[in-house]
């Protein structure tokens, strides 16, 4: 019997053997759920004892999912693209965000919610995965929404940006449960080769650098 391993949660490593399109699926959600996701939710859960203090490590491990899930959508890497391509994924977790400014009567709605992705990538990204802390314009609070920003008037700068880790988190989950959906759609042939182009870069066909056996002593 050969060697087996896990690759994530629930499944090992024979789970890729021969995989096909659906049981990449399952390794990809589980991986995201079980390794990520779950986790965050815990911290930000009203039933973590400290989850007061708990907000920036829970998204902390969600800041990761943006700049990731757009790498699956369009089948690349984000190498010298991180700012691009967490851009490009945070707009599908928040697609409504243009037209929320536009019902606000903001010009260029399409551009400023861009503008609002790159502060986001800035002080929430950058600053917790960089410097283990946010940048100084970011601030925590339960709030009506997942995220929320205060932009001048006068110039249309956005200011502080303020953010909800529960309601954010629970917005990350629920656009993964919409994007495996999609995937597990025959009809949506793009976006299914561009997962498996992705996911194949990356698993390895299941494939991995084991460590040398421990020599036992009689």
């Amino acid at each position: 019997m050969g060697t087996t391993w896990l690759i994530s949660p629930r499944f090992l490593n024979s789970k890729l053997s021969g995989a096909t399109l659906d049981d990449k699926i399952d390794v990809f959600k589980d991986r995201m759920e079980g390794w990520f996701l779950r986790h965050a939710a815990a911290l930000s859960s009203a039933d973590y004892a400290d989850r007061g203090n708990a907000g920036f490590a829970a998204l902390t491990v969600v800041a990761s999912y943006f700049e990731a899930i757009e790498c699956y959508y369009t089948g690349q890497e984000s190498r010298n693209r991180s700012r691009e391509f967490f851009i490009r994924g945070f707009l599908k977790v928040f697609p409504d965000l243009p037209g929320v400014l536009r019902g606000q009567g903001h010009a260029s709605p399409d551009d400023l919610a861009d503008q609002i992705a790159e502060d986001v990538y800035k002080q929430l990204r950058c600053g917790l995965l960089h410097e283990a802390l946010p940048r100084h314009r970011l601030l925590l609070r339960e709030d009506t929404a997942p995220v929320g920003f205060m932009i001048h008037k006068s110039t249309g700068d956005v200011g502080s940006i303020v953010v909800d880790p529960a309601k954010f988190v629970g917005a990350v989950q629920a656009h993964l449960q919409v994007y495996v959906g999609k995937l597990r759609d025959p009809t949506e042939d793009v976006l299914r080769h561009n997962f498996e182009r992705f996911f194949d870069t990356r698993s390895g066909a299941g494939k991995a650098v084991l460590p040398p056996p421990v020599e036992r002593k009689e």
